[in-house]
């Protein structure tokens, strides 16, 4: 008689090969090393993309979507448009700024760079304008730097630059992003392999460990997350699903008797709220890139209070403004300070928001200030 095979599954033995099959795949990830920004799903976006997921717990608004900021640089201009190489004929423009240039309460098509991209613009050589939008949330100048650095790889012609007081103030320096990318703001880069001793087995260990899947679970996370969000989006067709009609609208008859502004009354000095070094980085950047330098407009409510809109306490705005025209005298920039430019009636749920009016007029005039700028000798 034949005897019975013993099929028993031994559960040890199970575990010990699952083990040596992750091993052998984690250093197998680890000697490939991909950039994982290679696996972007969507190079498309005409905007920096947000991870957006459906809200969860019993307080999130039905319908409702949570984001998350992405501070991984390869993976935001992977996203984007601008990561298709320049044609011979195009005279690459970037918008860097906050998120009244990415266009919080705007659809994409309804922001800046599309709008101006509409207008088929021609520099006086002839080259096709091209505008791309850098924006990303959060006013930050600090921030603004770390993406025109990354940008400069992508070989702009001109660098559009919007700021406002709010992005100097000290606690902008702290921001998580700034604080993420420390190291390009400051010029340098992270630490390669050959940068250390043949004799370093530890340090090489230590890098070998955080090039497997494990040392890259969290990149690995949000690149999943990330592609899933696009895919979800491209299905919705808008990468802001939650933007509904009405469209919000600023009220334009805001007073407030408040002076205060982050604490500091007047007559407290501008370095007590404001620094400006990071201006020394876009002089810098200014050597490679022509640079507009624009103060951007913002709300205004009533002429009479002693604030221009919740944010801004006159007195604190008007001393940035002053300064500001000081050093672009002193620099010699290509300096527009346009902001009373748009009415109030032209922003959305804040003074630094625009509603599509006001999108539109803004547009207008940036791109006469491309073109005007575009045709001057560097």
């Amino acid at each position: 008689m034949h005897q019975p095979v013993n099929s028993a599954v031994r559960p040890q033995w199970v575990l010990i090969k699952a083990l040596l099959l992750f091993a052998v795949l984690n250093i197998g990830f680890a000697m490939a090393h991909p950039s994982l920004a290679a696996l972007v799903w969507r190079r498309d976006s005409l905007r920096f993309p947000v991870i957006l997921e459906p809200a969860a717990g019993p307080d999130s608004p039905e319908g409702g979507f949570q984001r998350t900021y992405i501070t991984d640089l390869d993976l935001l201009f992977r996203s984007h448009l601008i990561s298709t190489p320049p044609a011979d004929d195009e005279y690459r423009v970037v918008l860097i700024g906050d998120s009244s240039i990415w266009g919080v309460s705007l659809f994409a098509h309804e922001t800046m760079a599309p709008l101006i991209n509409e207008m088929n613009l021609h520099t006086c050589s002839g080259e096709r304008v091209v505008v791309y939008n850098l924006g990303y949330e959060f006013g930050s100048a600090p921030k603004d730097m770390i993406i025109l650095s990354e940008a400069l790889k992508y070989d702009p012609d001109m660098a559009v630059w919007f700021f406002s007081l709010v992005g100097f103030t000290h606690r902008r320096e702290r921001l998580f992003f700034v604080a993420e990318n420390r190291q390009k703001l400051e010029g340098g880069e992270p630490e390669g392999e050959d940068t250390l001793s043949p004799d370093d087995a530890a340090g090489r260990l230590s890098r070998f460990w955080h090039r497997t899947i494990i040392g890259r679970r969290r990149e690995l996370n949000r690149l999943l997350r990330l592609n899933l969000s696009q895919w979800m989006l491209s299905m919705l067709g808008t990468d802001v699903p939650d933007l509904k009609a009405p469209r919000p609208r600023a009220s334009a008859a805001y007073s407030s008797d408040e002076t205060d502004f982050f604490g500091l009354y007047p007559p407290a000095p501008l370095k007590a709220y404001a620094g400006f070094e990071v201006l020394d980085t876009a002089e810098e950047i200014s050597r490679q890139v022509r640079m507009i330098y624009i103060n951007e407009p913002i709300g205004r409510g009533q002429p009479t209070g002693a604030r221009y809109n919740p944010y801004y306490p006159r007195w604190a705005y008007d001393q940035y403004r002053r300064r500001i025209a000081e050093i672009a005298a002193e620099k010699q920039w290509a300096y527009y300070d346009l902001w009373d430019y748009l009415p109030p009636t032209d922003f959305s749920d804040t003074p630094f928001h625009h509603t599509p009016e006001g999108e539109q007029r803004l547009a207008q005039k940036i791109a006469e200030i491309i073109l005007d700028q575009s045709c001057r000798q560097p």
